[in-house]
């Protein structure tokens, strides 16, 4: 092998080396091997907590407007009975548990806050490894796009813009 290819090659090894030493350090910020708790992980967990939190919340919600319906309408036989007081500070008394129940929205707020913030660290050490491999991914073809985990059927919640508003779906029944 003449010197010149020694050399090319010898420095194409150096250059791929530091590569890869690169990709290990950013692969290593975000899952680290030998950690017992990686960012990936946490943001899983504040996730599903959110899902918790949320259902637990809404079917507090709901029990409490349950709980409110059927005392406003324990109202008119109140009225005659002459105890209209006592129905009104019990609707009172449950709708202030109903403010109660929304402060969910806070913690899950904050939850929601360090998903994305952990989300955007993966993706600058995404960006970092790509740059790395520099012109590599120009000629590769992206994956299909598509949900994963079989999600086809799934409502994906309100659209980010346009689509159906929620005074158009109030309009469907008032």
């Amino acid at each position: 092998m003449s010197d010149l290819t020694s050399q090319t090659l010898a420095s194409e090894l150096a250059e791929l080396r530091e590569q890869l030493a690169l990709i290990q350090s950013e692969v290593a910020a975000i899952r680290h091997p030998r950690s017992t708790e990686d960012r990936i992980s946490t943001a899983v967990a504040e996730l599903r907590a959110i899902v918790y939190a949320t259902e637990t919340a809404t079917n507090g919600i709901l029990a409490v407007a349950e709980a409110i319906d059927s005392a406003a309408e324990s109202i008119p036989r109140a009225a005659s009975e002459g105890s209209v007081d006592m129905a009104v500070e019990q609707i009172h008394s449950l709708v202030a548990s109903l403010f109660t129940e929304c402060a969910f929205q806070d913690i899950t707020g904050q939850r929601v806050s360090r998903v994305v913030t952990t989300l955007e660290f993966v993706e600058q050490r995404i960006g970092i490894i790509i740059q790395a491999l520099g012109d590599s991914f120009d000629d590769m073809i992206p994956p299909n796009q598509g949900p994963v985990g079989g999600t086809d059927g799934l409502l994906n919640g309100p659209s980010r813009s346009g689509g159906v508003s929620q005074a158009d779906i109030d309009s469907l029944f008032g």
